[in-house]
């Protein structure tokens, strides 16, 4: 007997950043995408990302480590509409109830290392859908990601560089 397949169709969002002027362009881009559309049920869903550094300085990213560790999540907000237009319930962490609603709330982390992304250099993560949203039932879905990167803040006697406080001056 075949197992019903989940149909995936995947989003690129741009990265949103903290930018002092709306005219300028985003420090950063992101690109979502899937290494397949089709899984059987009871698979794991792995979906890739790269955020592209578009700005002249260093950004950080706030990563649980710096290394590739599959827990995009931890920077990305990532959501799962089935195809009806509704939005999936994240399992991966709390329930809260608020006026006797239920409410998902997902995984946070007590903290986070942060990833340094050279201007024009790509980091590179995944994170596994299926560890974040129920998807064993047959269907549709779409998946949208976004990330909140902001941009160093300069001082007001900066020399309009950045320096990351990890590294030393001599690297």
């Amino acid at each position: 007997m075949q197992r019903p397949l989940a149909k995936f169709i995947c989003s690129t969002m741009v990265l949103c950043t903290c930018l002092p002027c709306f005219a300028q362009k985003p420090a950063a881009s992101l690109k979502v995408r899937m290494p397949e559309s089709e899984f059987k049920t009871d698979t794991a869903i792995r979906l890739d990302a790269i955020v592209y550094n578009s700005s002249t300085e260093d950004l950080r990213v706030w990563k649980v480590s710096t290394q590739v560790d599959g827990m995009a999540e931890a920077y990305l907000d990532v959501k799962v509409c089935d195809a009806e237009g509704k939005s999936l319930p994240r399992i991966d962490g709390a329930t809260i109830v608020k006026n006797g609603k239920n409410y998902g709330i997902g995984k946070r982390w007590l903290t986070r290392k942060g990833a340094i992304v050279r201007p024009n250099e790509e980091l590179h993560d995944f994170l596994l859908l299926s560890s974040l949203f129920d998807l064993r039932k047959p269907g549709t879905y779409v998946v949208a990601a976004e990330a909140d990167i902001p941009r160093p803040i300069l001082g007001p006697k900066s020399s309009g560089s950045w320096q990351d406080p990890t590294r030393s001056p001599s690297s």
